[in-house]
């Protein structure tokens, strides 16, 4: 790697000052809820509060920036594709470079990272001293051998808005992901009930989740799994996810959850392995099954999934977290169930 490429790579991450240009973000994409918008960098998906103003870093591997109005330190910048082989070589990368042309650049934390199989993303954190003494994190995150890069940085450490940047990375492999968004954005339906949890529901398919849970969208490249929804830890790392599947072209739940668990025991969910199976009775539903699985690197993380009918009508939900299965809200999910 030479120098030049390392500090066109660095000098953007930091609030050194370029021409801003009003940015168009898409409405096209599911946003966080509040004052955010979504924006695109080729097929990378991110967070950006609104209001930030929009940039070109003009060289480098940073492909766009976005500046704060109000407090033009603050920046995030984009790089929808790196040359490095995996995200723990392009956060080298971004470390050694920003070294090149700062004072005093330390990274704070362990470095962590996240899976789904498909989706790898790690985050590192650091600090650095000069031009601008501030915090910022480095996220990278790979799909399809694609690498891109997002990097925040704030003079005065905004613990929410760094958490929601990081929840909200997303790399598609196509452009059609798009319209998909658009499709789960339009038909989502969120409403906070008396004690705080959220009463979600898509294309009829509904539960309850906690407060905190963020619509995700589509599960990419997935024909089941039509919305998700996910509660990011303080790291901005995605711990829980539900999965909906408003309807399954099998013509019986025992087929639909057979379907299912093909899928997920091919490489759908890493070490998948059924821990058990069960009838469930639930009202309004004509039939009802649960199957309890463990997954995950070292088939630790659990999870299940429900496949239910009403009538003629069968949809599917899938719910998995990192570590052991949290029962109480494996119940709570179970138990609110409701297809219209």
């Amino acid at each position: 790697m030479n120098m030049n490429r390392r500090g066109a790579l660095s000098l953007a991450a930091l609030p050194l000052g370029a021409t801003i240009l009003l940015g168009c973000s898409s409405n096209n994409f599911p946003k966080p809820p509040g004052d955010w918008q979504r924006v695109s960098d080729g097929n990378l998906l991110v967070a950006v509060p609104s209001g930030w103003k929009k940039s070109s870093p003009g060289d480098g591997t940073w492909t766009t920036k976005w500046t704060d109005s109000k407090k033009q330190t603050n920046v995030l910048l984009t790089a929808k594709s790196t040359e490095e082989s995996d995200v723990f070589a392009a956060l080298d990368t971004q470390a050694d470079a920003a070294r090149c042309v700062t004072r005093g650049y330390r990274l704070v934390g362990e470095r962590v990272s996240w899976s789904d199989g498909s989706t790898v993303l790690a985050r590192q954190d650091y600090e650095v001293d000069w031009p601008t003494k501030g915090y910022g994190s480095t996220w990278a995150i790979s799909k399809d051998g694609n690498i891109a890069l997002v990097n925040l940085f704030n003079e005065k450490k905004d613990k929410n808005q760094f958490d929601t940047v990081g929840g909200w990375i997303e790399l598609t492999s196509s452009a059609s992901s798009s319209s998909a968004s658009s499709s789960a954005a339009a038909s989502a339906i969120a409403s906070t009930r008396q004690d705080g949890t959220q009463s979600i529901t898509f294309r009829g398919l509904g539960c309850v989740v906690p407060a905190g849970w963020v619509d995700t969208g589509p599960l990419e490249g997935s024909q089941r799994w039509a919305d998700s929804w996910a509660l990011a830890d303080s790291q901005g790392i995605l711990t829980q996810r539900l999965f909906l599947a408003p309807s399954v072209p099998q013509k019986s739940v025992q087929d639909a959850l057979s379907a299912i668990e093909k899928d997920s025991a091919d490489g759908a969910l890493e070490n998948f392995s059924k821990l058990s199976q069960q009838a469930v009775s639930l009202s309004g539903f004509s039939e009802g099954v649960r199957l309890d699985f463990g997954a995950g690197k070292s088939g630790s993380d659990q999870g299940a999934i429900w496949v239910v009918r009403k009538d003629s009508r069968i949809a599917a939900v899938q719910y998995s977290g990192t570590g052991t299965i949290d029962a109480s809200l494996r119940t709570s999910i179970e138990q609110s169930l409701t297809l219209d």
